[in-house]
């Protein structure tokens, strides 16, 4: 699956967690995480990624 806008996600846990189960469903096997270039605070986006992205991922 070729990178671009169409692969990305944004949104709550759910989406986000939803669109990393669907692309590892298409057989994505690395995927990268990055903030929206206005989040300042990276402490606080890694803490979102693991207490409430991490455990949506459990299908």
């Amino acid at each position: 699956m070729p990178g671009g806008p169409e692969v990305g996600a944004v949104g709550d846990a759910r989406a986000i967690a939803d669109r990393m189960l669907d692309l590892a469903a298409a057989g994505v096997t690395g995927i990268s995480v990055q903030p929206c270039s206005d989040e300042s605070d990276l402490e606080a986006f890694a803490r979102f990624l693991g207490e409430e992205v991490r455990p949506l991922l459990q299908r």
